[in-house]
């Protein structure tokens, strides 16, 4: 679109990112004016939803195109990324560094699966909320969750894996930290910190070597069975 722009149109103040990647422009500028992105009243999951995809895509493209030029892009659009973490790190798509499979557990044992999926490193950055800080999600490798009715409490089960164990330590505390920010500290239970949120959600946290879990529930019962 921005070669497009330039050529075909004659827009100018382009020049200075289309050959270089890493090079600020009067467009690249506006990424640093607070407020330039805000949806009002929007969480900030949908106004990353919305607005990231179109930073961190053309990123992408850049890198895409400065590997191997038009070939490239259409041998992208054809075998495009598997993640977002591949988005987020162009090397990890041209090396085509792919997501470890993961499988969430425990399941309930009984009850209805509401809903399942993966969020991905993008949506991870979102959760930490770590403005100003360099992201605690670069060693991502894998995540899923699922979320189910237990027939009366509803639970959900979400585990991460990361590349380095050193880097699933560093998830955890900002997933700490996030929690501790925002959600009432409740006394750990075994190897599970635990928080409450205001409206009776509780949430349980831990790491195991390179896999972080994540287990929750809007009932006690259904989450003391969920972390055991």
């Amino acid at each position: 679109m921005e070669k497009f722009l330039q050529s075909r149109l004659g827009v100018t103040g382009l020049d200075g990112f289309l050959g270089d990647p890493g090079a600020l422009s009067t467009l690249d500028t506006g990424l640093a004016m607070p407020g330039l992105f805000d949806i009002p009243g929007a969480p900030p999951v949908l106004r990353d939803l919305l607005i990231l995809p179109y930073l961190v895509g053309r990123d992408l493209a850049r890198a895409v195109v400065a590997s191997g030029g038009a070939e490239a892009m259409i041998a992208a659009w054809e075998r495009p990324p598997e993640s977002t973490e591949q988005v987020l790190h162009p090397e990890k798509f041209l090396s085509r560094e792919a997501p470890r499979p993961v499988v969430p557990r425990p399941d309930p044992g009984a009850g209805r699966l509401l809903a399942q999926g993966v969020l991905g490193e993008l949506l991870l950055r979102t959760l930490l909320d770590q403005e100003g800080e360099a992201p605690a999600t670069s060693g991502w490798g894998g995540d899923a969750w699922r979320l189910w009715d237990t027939g009366g409490p509803t639970v959900l089960v979400w585990k991460s894996v990361w590349d380095p164990p050193d880097d699933a330590a560093e998830f955890e505390a900002g997933l700490r930290a996030r929690f501790a920010r925002r959600q009432e500290a409740l006394p750990s239970r075994g190897e599970w910190s635990v928080y409450r949120r205001s409206d009776g959600w509780l949430f349980g946290v831990r790491r195991q070597g390179d896999e972080v879990d994540l287990r929750s529930s809007d009932d006690e019962e259904g989450f003391a069975g969920v972390l055991r």
